[in-house]
């Protein structure tokens, strides 16, 4: 179930804050997983490069 089901699409964006204020992560962090997750994913091409990016090898 989705938590915008039966909320009115011009509703969406104060639904979408209340989810971010009581996200148990903090907005920054996300942020920051989000960045890192795009750079690793650009780093990348498809079928090759690793898969953790804490791994050296």
């Amino acid at each position: 179930m989705s938590p915008y089901d039966n909320i009115p699409q011009h509703e969406w964006s104060a639904k979408t804050r209340e989810l971010i204020e009581r996200h148990p992560l903090q907005l920054e962090t996300i942020r920051e997983i989000a960045l890192k997750s795009w750079d690793v994913l650009w780093q990348t091409t498809i079928g090759e490069g690793q898969t953790d990016p804490n791994n050296e090898n």
